[in-house]
């Protein structure tokens, strides 16, 4: 399997590229230029890729992740833009399966009616518009052609590499060092997954050539009050419901739709407990 992965160095790319290496399937990575955030999709240089390289699958896993901004921000558009060429490139030279990631964003940010209709999507930032509108381009451009589109669209993932200025991330750098906790939404509640089955999830999709938009998700909820209790006593020490603030509305997000990749044989390694376990030794 010859692979042409977008974006190895971020997150989610860093951990699907060393499990690419693990299966030992050929690598090639395009990453973003230092000078520009956005040059990894320079039309010239993928034109020439493409023109001097076969690919088997293209894996494209770049976007805007500044952690206080990417919800918002213009660059979701240029992302978008840079995937449509991305794909339209991958078309031409008949590349057999495309792979892209999306979010459960797309669903909406904290409507749990939703989740059991997971049809429907609901845009409700840049991000969200953005990630739902590829969808629909990328759809378009691979409609009545021999390549296979399989899109992720990845819940609440978490794991070694995160951006340290994430809710989980923080709550964990809190706890061991025995700060105050407080919860800003202790009961919004979300699908937590180890981005070590995150990219697992999506070299198993491609390895069993599944189509379309999947979900990839554990499909069990864990609220922001549960989950801190899970990272205290992952440290010894209790967690008081105390700390939490005083707004107790539950909303979130949990994968429970007809689309997830469960229901095509895929099973996570990692439960939350066992996950953050991981993270944390990973860590210290």
């Amino acid at each position: 399997m010859k692979v042409l992965l977008i974006g190895g160095r971020g997150f989610i790319g860093r951990e699907i590229l060393l499990q690419i290496k693990q299966l030992g399937w050929e690598v090639t990575e395009f990453n973003r230029s230092e000078t520009n955030p956005l040059g990894y999709m320079n039309k010239l240089a993928v034109t020439e890729l493409f023109a001097n390289c076969s690919f088997d699958c293209v894996i494209s896993t770049a976007w805007n992740t500044a952690h206080s901004t990417y919800r918002d921000s213009s660059e979701n558009f240029q992302h978008q833009a840079a995937t449509e060429y991305l794909a339209s490139e991958a078309k031409h030279y008949s590349v057999p399966i495309f792979v892209a990631l999306g979010s459960a964003a797309e669903y909406g940010d904290d409507n749990l009616a939703a989740t059991s209709l997971s049809s429907i999507l609901k845009p409700v930032d840049n991000y969200s518009s953005a990630k739902i509108s590829t969808f629909l381009s990328l759809t378009k451009i691979f409609e009545s052609t021999g390549t296979l589109l399989i899109w992720h669209r990845i819940f609440q993932p978490y794991g070694h590499g995160q951006d340290m200025n994430r809710f989980l991330p923080t709550l964990i750098s809190k706890v061991s060092s025995g700060s105050k906790i407080e919860i800003k939404n202790p009961m919004h509640i979300y699908d937590w997954i180890n981005v070590i089955d995150v990219a697992k999830a999506v070299l198993y999709s491609i390895k069993n050539k599944i189509g379309g938009a999947i979900d990839v998700g554990t499909g069990i909820g864990t609220s922001n009050e549960q989950l801190a209790s899970v990272v205290s006593s992952e440290f010894g020490v209790k967690y008081l419901e105390s700390q939490a603030s005083t707004d107790s509305q539950v909303k979130g997000l949990v994968m429970n739709s007809n689309t997830h990749l469960l229901n095509h044989g895929w099973v996570p390694e990692f439960a939350l407990e066992s996950g953050i376990k991981d993270l944390v030794n990973k860590q210290l």
